[in-house]
């Protein structure tokens, strides 16, 4: 989420001896099993929902009717954009001023 969400973490990178180009054009990597979970998150990423606090999760009433319409494996689906959510509210509020 890192990737998406953070500012530049080059610094953290050469910490380990990486550069962000270790990762490939974008950044990052992304393996063809979590394609499907990864473009359905991507399509949920403007419906959050907040609270007093800030962001506290995605709407999952927009994320459920992608996954109805996904074709795939709705709970390993849901999983996984969970698993998502997760790593972004993380970033968010390792970041947050």
């Amino acid at each position: 989420m890192d990737a998406l969400y953070a500012p530049d973490n080059t610094a953290e990178l050469a910490a380990l001896g990486l550069t962000p180009e270790d990762f490939g054009p974008d950044g990052y990597a992304l393996w063809p099993e979590n394609w499907q979970a990864f473009a359905l998150f991507c399509q949920v990423t403007t419906q959050w929902r907040m609270g007093p606090g800030g962001i506290a999760g995605l709407d999952y009433n927009v994320v459920f009717a992608l996954l109805d319409r996904s074709g795939g494996d709705w709970d390993a689906l849901f999983a996984d954009i969970r698993l998502l959510e997760s790593a972004a509210l993380d970033v968010f509020a390792k970041n947050a001023v």
